[in-house]
């Protein structure tokens, strides 16, 4: 290369120009790698592929069947029939169920009559008796009490004579103990028939209450299994495999009915295969 000796074109100068242009175009190219990593997020290169996929529920099937035995009275059920959660499917009988609740029913309501009745006897009172059970203890139990009552009265009459007599020197010292035993006598027999009566009425009302309590738990659990009786949705879906039951046949207990896909979450699943993006990398 011939320089010449012009100032303007001396070596110096030379490399200046060169250098500036190798500058320009590293800044251009430092430039547009930053603008194409800027531009990374934004860009969407479509891909499409062709497989076979399938739509299901995020959730397994859920079966249909009956916890208990029965004949079938209601029936509302079909293939691919969109269900609600809480929908009533299927209804069975509760003969034995209701006849059940019914002794039961019954029987709480006499005891919880004897109850009451008890309840006032024990308080001396006997107005407003509902069964004729206590209206004869009643009445049994105020005949003795009336002799003995009468019989307390006798003895103070003679009692209260034989002291003065007593006290006048009268009549002897044994004379008189023996009326005074009497008198005793008959007050304590009173009062024993009064606190035993009664004892025997709170015992009785005591176990009465247990027999109430328990029947009424009973009749808690009767209520619980009555809704055994009914099958209900559990979920949003779609009822599938349906067994075709009807009306008035037997439905045995853990018999399959249907089950019931969800429809609330569903997915795609598909298979493909990684040759299908070799042509866009």
């Amino acid at each position: 290369m011939n320089l010449s000796s012009d100032p303007i074109n001396t070596l110096e100068n030379f490399i200046a120009k060169n250098k500036a242009k190798s500058l320009s175009i590293y800044l251009v190219i430092v430039v547009a790698v930053l603008v194409f990593i800027a531009l990374l997020p934004v860009i969407k290169i479509e891909i499409s592929s062709q497989s076979r996929c399938i739509i299901r529920s995020t959730t397994d099937n859920v079966p249909v069947s009956s916890v208990v035995s029965g004949k079938v009275t209601f029936v509302k059920l079909k293939n691919n029939q969109v269900v609600q959660q809480g929908d009533t499917l299927v209804a069975i009988t509760q003969e034995s169920l209701n006849t059940d609740k019914a002794t039961n029913q019954v029987a709480a309501s006499a005891i919880q009559d004897q109850i009451h009745d008890l309840s006032k006897v024990t308080k001396g009172r006997a107005t407003g008796l509902k069964t004729s059970v206590m209206q004869q203890e009643w009445l049994s139990y105020s005949v003795k009490k009336e002799e003995l009552q009468s019989k307390v009265a006798q003895a103070k009459i003679v009692y209260d004579r034989d002291k003065q007599l007593y006290d006048k020197g009268i009549i002897a010292k044994s004379e008189f103990e023996k009326y005074s035993f009497d008198y005793t006598y008959t007050k304590q027999a009173l009062s024993s028939l009064e606190k035993s009566q009664r004892s025997i009425w709170q015992n009785n009302k005591r176990e009465l209450q247990m027999q109430l309590q328990n029947l009424n738990r009973t009749l808690q659990k009767i209520k619980v299994e009555a809704q055994n009786y009914y099958i209900v949705t559990p979920l949003t879906g779609t009822i599938e495999n349906f067994s075709g039951i009807q009306s008035g046949p037997f439905l045995n207990a853990s018999q399959p009915i249907a089950t019931i896909s969800a429809t609330d979450k569903l997915i795609v699943e598909s298979s493909v295969l990684p040759n299908h993006f070799k042509s866009y990398f």
